[in-house]
């Protein structure tokens, strides 16, 4: 039985979906990219979604620094003078039209090269990579870091005639950029060595850059426009956290108590408990040092400019898989609570599982995007500004599944294999 008031809810419900707030219209992908951009050109679309009944747009550069995905290169380019021209015209007119409008970060997947373009202004916020070369021996081996490489620690440890640890590790020294081992019994000779490897995730002062460069850009140019007509930012497929850092060692003793160095084949060989907690310490020293840096500053800044932040990560990592979440993001639910615009675009339950938990670990607002375009990469070519990905809908509501394990990436091995590039390895028997 359905009471008076009960009625009044339904009736209310009924009248909200009849006539829904603009803040729950669609929010398409609106294209930059292609040809020319043009103020008039684009007020007409303006005018267009709204009569449609779109009230919310994600402006996108598709190829800001060049050509990409059979685009030529943005026309003003991306961040000129004459571009952020008629952006602000354009927020001029979306808010005479009572449209409302997200931005694009350029972090993840982009043609930018914002971070590219700082390492090559600052070359200390290049990211590091933490990698190993291996050799099985009986008697003796020699291993030789790889050129671009710097020697980090190297070890042996007994093992089996199956290839398993049957022992601890010992540590041994490097000579320059090799190591040898001359013993008795079957040993894996090991020496780990660091290697720049993308944008360091890290270091504060490289992500207080990063931040200043876009969105510092952004609040330079329309900040008068920031929580009435622009009301949040978007950010697709983030790359990877690092593995390791410049002051990664240094950061893991003041935060665990103990030197991760003398227990680096704890990330790649299973030998015991104290390896599972290394592990667990390891990637748990990722999550805390990605919070500090990154994740955190880009949602207090949101938080200051009233501004929503939204996002959609790789595939592994909204999918569910647990090994290759860890591997990207560290602690997925735990770095990835800090936006307050959850998403996904994949159809299966325990994507909307995940998603729903990271929002819930804040209590954050949930959107969902469902992209039935596939393979939309493809329906670019020949395109023009204005053209739109669809459907794409981002929905607020609640999370309310479980929250977050505090840590609970779990200990999941960084297993990706050795990296035998470039390396020499001589074993002799």
């Amino acid at each position: 039985m359905i009471t008076e008031k009960g009625h009044l809810m339904l009736a209310d419900l009924d009248k909200r979906f009849d006539d829904p707030p603009r803040s729950f219209s669609p929010v398409p992908i609106w294209w930059w990219s292609g040809e020319k951009l043009d103020a008039h050109r684009l007020r007409w679309q303006l005018e267009r979604f709204a009569e449609g009944g779109v009230y919310n747009l994600l402006i996108m550069n598709l190829a800001p620094a060049g050509p990409l995905y059979g685009c030529d290169a943005d026309d003003p380019p991306y961040f000129s003078e004459e571009w952020w021209t008629i952006f602000r015209g354009v927020c001029k007119d979306a808010r005479a039209l009572g449209v409302r409008l997200w931005f694009y970060d350029q972090f993840g997947f982009s043609g930018a090269n914002m971070q590219a373009r700082l390492v090559t202004q600052h070359p200390t916020f290049a990211g590091q990579s933490l990698e190993r070369i291996a050799c099985d021996v009986a008697g003796a081996g020699m291993l030789e870091c790889p050129e671009a490489g710097t020697p980090v620690a190297a070890f042996v440890i007994p093992i089996d005639g199956q290839g398993q640890p049957v022992g601890e590790p010992s540590q041994i020294p490097v000579h320059g950029k090799s190591v040898t081992w001359h013993g008795p019994g079957t040993h894996r000779l090991m020496l780990f060595y660091s290697i720049e490897s993308g944008f360091d995730y890290y270091s504060v002062s490289a992500c207080q850059a990063l931040l200043a460069m876009v969105h510092g850009a952004f609040e330079a140019h329309v900040g008068d426009f920031f929580g009435n007509v622009i009301v949040g930012t978007f950010q697709d497929e983030l790359a990877a956290m690092p593995v390791w850092s410049r002051d990664f060692a240094q950061a893991f003793r003041a935060r665990r108590g103990y030197d991760v160095l003398p227990h680096l084949p704890a990330l790649w060989e299973e030998y015991g408990d104290q390896a599972q907690r290394v592990l667990h310490d390891y990637h748990a020293t990722r999550s805390a040092l990605a919070e500090t840096a990154f994740f955190k500053p880009l949602f207090q800044w949101h938080e200051e400019h009233g501004l929503t932040c939204g996002f959609d990560q790789q595939g592994p990592a909204r999918a569910g898989y647990p090994i290759q979440s860890v591997q990207l993001y560290a602690d997925y639910p735990r770095t990835h609570r800090w936006y307050t615009a959850i998403t996904m675009e994949m159809r299966k339950s325990t994507p909307r599982l995940i998603t729903s938990t990271t929002g819930h670990a804040r209590g954050s607002r949930l959107s969902i995007v469902r992209a039935g375009v596939a393979r939309w990469k493809k329906r670019l070519i020949g395109c023009c500004p204005g053209y739109v990905q669809v459907p794409t809908f981002m929905i607020p509501m609640r999370c309310t599944t479980v929250p977050a394990v505090d840590g609970g990436s779990g200990l999941l091995r960084r297993r990706t294999g050795d990296n035998r590039t470039g390396s020499t390895i001589t074993c002799s028997p």
